[in-house]
Parts: structure tokens; C-alpha cells; sequence
């Protein structure tokens, strides 16, 4: 298939509530069977359409009454999103921004011969307004009488029931602390880190963007006071020198640089950071598995990854050893910040 066109609103004119359009690519190995095309559900207390398309699929959430109800539910669905990401550990992709739809400067009328003739007939259109793709993340009133595109791709099975998919968003929109969760953006970050994991073909790449995952959700961790006591004295010492340099009509930028370097130390290495935080989250969260053994692996983790990137050398099994530890280790202290029972 080329491309494709569909009906992308009811045409109303009398139903001026506003719907949402979220197109859905979700990684490869994997099929939802939707037998008619469409599955109809509640999401969040909205009627939602879960429908297959060539190659993705899409939520159509309607009943809003204004765009910026809209706007909120969406990034509420962003949440709920990334939780069933992490409840069936997969990958999903869908657009980050709210694209605007396609207006002709005039409704244009549908002759015998427009390509529209047969989706007009069957919607009781004799006119269109504009059109918008499938890949896009759209808000329209009903009442607009929309033309839907698709492109054609190679299309990818996926595997999950409808109801299921819909049930485990639901789950999270449902939540008392879903505002804190729309808050934690490093931590959306990281299920975003996640997700891209799952399209990952390479081993080296699947490795490198789950230790990222874990950065991306660590704390600035400060040196101990005697270190930083020690560092500013450092601070001064350079500065003292730096003007005496400016004095004597010498350059100073090297200076400047490594004085910016210098206050970054004030900070704890990413790999003594990294061992704090995921001492903490083992100690609260046993069931992801025992401080002794899990810190000396992660240490080995990390240590690998340094060197898989600064020379380019690594170990194929040991790789694929590390990755089965971060696969088994990673969902569980994403799902943690959820506060779900499974």
C-alpha cells in the first residue's frame, strides 16, 4: 500500500465536543488481534477506539469539551502509557507534539471524481474541510469534516488483546498520584530510554541505552564536606593564579575552561552515584533482588559500558550476560516509582 484515506472525525454538525487522535507503533515480535478493526472501550471515563491500521495503531479518545481538557489528558495518557510499557515490558512509540491539522483556505467540495467521493458518500458529506496523517498526534471538534492519510510501511505484528491494553492504561490514569507522576520528568525520561530499548536491533546498543536508562534516573549526588572543603580550595588556588596571568596580559581562557570543569567535582562520579541510588532502591524494594550481589555487578556494568565507549572493546558474552541482569533488574525499579501491586 502506497498510501490510504479515511474518515478522521464525525462531520457533525451538531456534535461539537473534542477528540484526540494518538497514533501508536509499538516494537517488533508482537500482534494485537483486532478482529473487526476497531475496539471500542472507556479510557479514563472518555469513549475510546482502540483501531489497527496498516502498520500502527491508534487511540481515538472522545467527549472532551474544550482543547485544553484535551491538552491535560494527554499528558496524563503520556503516563499511562508508559506504564503499560513497563507492566509488559515492550516499546511503544507515539508522537511527543500536538500537530495542527490541515485546513483548505475553503471547504472543498466533493465531485464525482475526487478520491473523497466514497468516504463523502458514506459519511453524508458533501464537503471537506481539511485532513491530517495518521502518524500524527492530532485535537479536532467533531463537528469538522476531516480527511485522515496513511503512508504505507512495512508493517510490524504486534501482541497484545485490546481490552488488556486498554485495562493497563486505565489502571494508571485511575491513580491517586498520577500528578506526581505528570512531575517526574526524569523518570519519563528514562521509561522514554526504555522504550527506545525495545526497537534497539544491536547488542551494543540494547546495552548502552538500558545502563542509560539507570543515569537518567539519578540524583545529583554531592562529594562528602571534607572533599568539597577540599575542592574549594583548589577553586581558589586556580583563580589566584588565573589573575595573576590576566595581570601580566597573558590568555586565560584554558584557565576559565578548567575552572568550569572544576566546579562539576563537586558533584559524585556517575559510577559512585549510580552505586548510592541502586543501594537505596534494593533496600527498599527486596523482591528486585540482593544489595550484595546485584552493586558489584552493576559496578562491572557500568565499568563495561565506560569501556565500550571510550575504546570501542567489549566482550560479546559478556555483554549479553550484563543485558539479561539490566533486563531482569531495569522494569522492576521503573514499576517501583509507580506504587502498582501486580
Amino acid at each position: 500500500m502506497l498510501f490510504s484515506f479515511s474518515s478522521g472525525s464525525k462531520g457533525k454538525e451538531n456534535n461539537n465536543t473534542f477528540s484526540i487522535f494518538v497514533p501508536l507503533v509499538l516494537s517488533s515480535g508482537n500482534e494485537i488481534k483486532i478482529e473487526d478493526g476497531t475496539y471500542e472501550e472507556s479510557l479514563g471515563g472518555y469513549r475510546c477506539l482502540l483501531e489497527k491500521h496498516h502498520y500502527q495503531f491508534s487511540l481515538k479518545v472522545e467527549g472532551f469539551s474544550t482543547e485544553e481538557e484535551c491538552r491535560e489528558f494527554i499528558e496524563k495518557l503520556r503516563v499511562a502509557i508508559s506504564w503499560f510499557i513497563l507492566k509488559r515490558t515492550t516499546g511503544i512509540r507515539f508522537p511527543s507534539e500536538v500537530s495542527e491539522l490541515h485546513f483548505f483556505d475553503s471547504p472543498l467540495t466533493i465531485s464525482d471524481g475526487s478520491g473523497y467521493k466514497s468516504i463523502a458518500d458514506r459519511m453524508g458529506w458533501s464537503e471537506v474541510d481539511g485532513t491530517y496523517n495518521a502518524d500524527q498526534l492530532v485535537i479536532f471538534q467533531e463537528n469538522l469534516r476531516l480527511i485522515r492519510f496513511e503512508m504505507g510501511k512495512v508493517s510490524a505484528k504486534l501482541s497484545y488483546n485490546p481490552s488488556g491494553i486498554l485495562a493497563d492504561i486505565d489502571e494508571c490514569l485511575n491513580l491517586e498520584g498520577i500528578d506526581q507522576l505528570l512531575e517526574a520528568r526524569k523518570l519519563q525520561v528514562a521509561v522514554d530510554l526504555y522504550s527506545a530499548f525495545k526497537f534497539e536491533t544491536t547488542t551494543t546498543g540494547r546495552f548502552v541505552k538500558l545502563v542509560t536508562v539507570l543515569e537518567a534516573l539519578l540524583p545529583e549526588g554531592e562529594i562528602s564536606s571534607d572533599a568539597l572543603q577540599a575542592l574549594n580550595l583548589a577553586k581558589l588556588a586556580i583563580k589566584s593564579h588565573r589573575k595573576e596571568l590576566a595581570k601580566s596580559g597573558a590568555e586565560t581562557e584554558d584557565i576559565d575552561r578548567l575552572l568550569s570543569r572544576v566546579g562539576n567535582l563537586k558533584y559524585s562520579s556517575i559510577g559512585s552515584n549510580l552505586e548510592n541510588y541502586l543501594t537505596e532502591v534494593l533496600e527498599m524494594n527486596s523482591n528486585l533482588g540482593k544489595t550484595e550481589e546485584l552493586i558489584p555487578k552493576i559496578r562491572e556494568i557500568y565499568n563495561a559500558r565506560s569501556s565500550l565507549l571510550h575504546s570501542g572493546v567489549y566482550d560479546e558474552q559478556a555483554i549479553q550476560d550484563y543485558l539479561s541482569v539490566l533486563s531482569g533488574l531495569i522494569p522492576g525499579i521503573l514499576k517501583s516509582y509507580y506504587g502498582i501491586a501486580e
